[in-house]
């Protein structure tokens, strides 16, 4: 389960089990270097900062093969091994593949984690980004 399908399923973060709370945890906190890759940092005590960039298509197209790398090396260090078939208990995945080896639908959810982690960093950054000089 991604972060996306974690929240359309409403459960209470309790309820959510502990290594899939971790792999959330490590999408909101990988949103400041996928901003700091699209040119933006944290806004300092004398900046006025946006509170969330919107990246274009473009610089999302850009981030989601890094996102789907940061993602398999998440799910590797964690145990996971890649498979043909997705199995749970054995920790095996069929994604901990390429970028190339993906589908459209697959690549879609990892453009969608880089939206999702944007968004995100305006909830960890009050004072928002601004772009870096």
């Amino acid at each position: 389960i991604e972060l996306k399908e974690a929240i359309q399923m409403s459960k209470d973060w309790t309820d959510v089990p502990e290594h899939f709370r971790n792999a959330n945890r490590a999408v909101a906190d990988h949103a400041t270097v996928k901003l700091w890759d699209l040119g933006w940092r944290p806004a300092g005590p004398r900046d006025s900062g946006q509170t969330v960039p919107a990246p274009t298509e473009t610089e999302v197209a850009v981030l989601a093969p890094i996102e789907h790398s940061r993602w398999m090396a998440e799910r590797l260090l964690a145990g996971w091994r890649p498979a043909k078939a997705r199995d749970n208990r054995l920790m095996r995945h069929p994604n901990i593949t390429s970028w190339d080896a993906l589908t459209d639908e697959e690549k879609a959810r990892d453009a969608d984690q880089v939206r999702a982690a944007v968004l995100l960093s305006g909830l960890t950054h009050a004072k928002g980004y601004v772009r870096r000089v």
